[in-house]
């Protein structure tokens, strides 16, 4: 997901930061191999969304900028909590694009869902329109609920892992 999210570069960052723990400013572009300018617009972005932070360690009582060392370090446990977050919240979204999906198809739905036909094949009471929206409706939950699936697994494997 950093890959997708923030690139090779930023994903090079994070494994860096994860395998050596905090890590000086002036240190980074030596150990990624990348430019100042491009590490310092990676971090800030990935800073941004929350996945790495900044600690800034003073060598003096004056606090300036040019006396304080800047450490640049990944919390996994943050960013397992901001990835789950996430999941859950696609989940959502397939759950509510079910949902509206539905509705927007109430008609052939209640068609269907009537007591004198429940238990009958589709093909024998829809014309030829209806039943086209029906396969439609039904290949549109069948997509949604297969995603749902694969990030509830996804879920299960941060939960566990």
């Amino acid at each position: 997901m950093l890959l997708e999210n923030f690139g090779k570069a930023g994903h090079r960052l994070a494994r860096m930061m994860r395998k050596m723990g905090k890590l000086e400013e002036k240190q980074l572009p030596n150990l990624a191999l990348l430019k100042q300018k491009d590490i310092r617009t990676k971090l800030a972005e990935m800073q941004m969304a929350g996945v790495v932070d900044i600690q800034e360690v003073p060598r003096d009582a004056g606090r300036t900028t040019n006396r304080t060392i800047f450490l640049w370090y990944f919390d996994t446990e943050r960013v397992s909590a901001i990835l789950l977050d996430s999941i859950y919240k696609m989940m959502s979204r397939c759950i509510q694009r079910l949902d509206v999906e539905k509705r927007r198809k109430h008609d052939v739905l209640s068609c269907t869902e009537r007591s004198d036909v429940r238990d009958e094949d589709p093909e024998t009471y829809l014309d030829a329109g209806q039943l086209a929206e029906f396969r439609e409706i039904e290949s549109k939950e069948e997509n949604l609920l297969s995603h749902i699936m694969k990030l509830d697994d996804l879920v299960g494997l941060f939960r566990d892992f």
